[in-house]
């Protein structure tokens, strides 16, 4: 396939979300607000550690950079997006 044309069609379904990926994505955005809060990293000044809970130090950064963005911002970007349901 040319690449161009991948592009293109890889770009056209930018704008599009499954449900299951809206609910994982908030999922995550919750628990990335949860992580500083709850958990620290390598240490047990808390009840439990990242590795207690076999959650991959990437995976915290990620989830914690989802939950920095500004609710407004994040629910516009969602606003924008077309839900669509994914046949199993």
């Amino acid at each position: 396939m040319d690449n161009k044309l991948k592009y293109e069609i890889d770009t056209s379904f930018q704008n599009y979300i499954t449900v299951e990926n809206l609910i994982k994505i908030r999922a995550e955005r919750k628990t990335g607000e949860m992580i500083p809060e709850q958990i620290t990293v390598g240490t047990k000044s808390h009840d439990a550690t990242l590795s207690d809970l076999d959650i991959e130090r990437m995976q915290s950064i990620c989830w914690q950079n989802i939950a920095s963005i500004p609710e407004e911002t994040f629910e516009e970007h969602r606003l924008n997006t077309k839900l669509v349901l994914q046949a199993s």
